[in-house]
């Protein structure tokens, strides 16, 4: 894992863990699982700009996305596999890192 003294004038960002990812070039083994769990958990989504008096956080809603793709399975008659679980909590998994919303 890089230090952040050793990247001079890169940019970077320090995680949870007390490591840090270098956001130009990036390492997947920079964080761990537990980074970006706290990271998803800490991020709003769409920057806390919502409807809602309460702003949701990018952990909430890729729980709400499995749960409603769970459901919408079983209606099929079809249960997801641990893989498909996985890209379905993972699919905004970049705004954790990054912080805000690329798509």
């Amino acid at each position: 894992m890089s230090t952040a003294a050793s990247m001079g004038t890169r940019a970077w960002i320090r995680l949870p863990s007390g490591g840090t990812l270098d956001l130009i070039d990036p390492s997947p083994q920079a964080w761990t699982d537990e980074d970006l769990a706290l990271r998803l958990a800490r991020t709003y989504r769409w920057g806390g700009e919502s409807i809602w008096p309460w702003p949701l956080s990018v952990a909430q809603h890729s729980l709400l996305v499995l749960a409603l793709r769970r459901q919408w399975a079983a209606e099929q008659g079809q249960v997801l596999s641990d893989r498909e679980a996985l890209a379905e909590l993972l699919h905004d998994a970049e705004e954790g890192e990054l912080g805000v919303w690329t798509r």
